[in-house]
Parts: structure tokens; C-alpha cells; sequence
């Protein structure tokens, strides 16, 4: 495995692309960094503090879930927010934090 890292390498150091597969894929995609990739985390996200990963993802999450949430019923804020747990005035607050407007999920006739 070295004797072909060193024949692959093109500089003075190896690094994990010249290593087969199952060397550097068991470390590269070991543990939990596949699963927080799917929340769009780059491979830095280890070196960030877990309070500003974690306010990251769950803006995310939160703003899908609305999104999902307003386009089910229609833009009708009133339905969104109940089925979300939250009054009319913080869902409105979310929106506007997240970009998103009532008007770009009523139905069109």
C-alpha cells in the first residue's frame, strides 16, 4: 500500500487520496460526518463551536419544516401555525427571517 501511495503521490507528502478506499474511507466517512453532510455542513464543521453547528442545523431543519408546513396548507398562516405548536406572530417572525412569503404558496387559478 505505501510502495503505490509513494508512486501515486506528486509531491513529498501522501495524503488520503493515494490511499486505497478502505484506508481512508473508513476515516473519512467514519462516525457521525455523513449524517451531519446531509445538513450541508462542509468538512470544517469539526473545527466550529457545537453552539454555532448546532444553531446551523436547527435553522435549517426550522425552515424546511416551515416551508413543508406553509406549502401543505396553502399559505394559510393561521392552519401553519397551529399545526407548527406556535402563534401567528412568531411564525411570522420565522418567515421573515427565513425569506419566506405567504403569497408564493397560495394555489394559482
Amino acid at each position: 500500500v505505501l510502495e503505490r501511495a509513494m508512486l501515486l503521490c506528486s509531491g513529498d507528502t501522501i495524503g488520503l487520496d493515494e490511499l486505497p478506499p478502505p484506508i481512508h474511507g473508513a476515516r473519512r466517512d467514519s462516525g457521525a460526518l455523513p449524517q451531519l453532510q446531509r445538513f450541508g455542513l462542509d468538512d470544517g464543521w469539526l473545527g466550529r463551536p457545537l453552539r454555532d453547528v448546532r444553531r446551523d442545523v436547527l435553522e435549517q431543519v426550522e425552515r424546511a419544516y416551515i416551508d413543508a408546513a406553509l406549502r401543505e396548507n396553502g399559505g394559510r398562516i393561521d392552519a401553519t401555525a397551529r399545526r407548527a405548536g406556535m402563534n401567528v406572530r412568531n411564525l411570522f417572525d420565522k418567515m421573515k427571517r427565513y425569506g419566506l412569503r405567504k403569497e408564493d404558496y397560495r394555489a394559482r387559478g
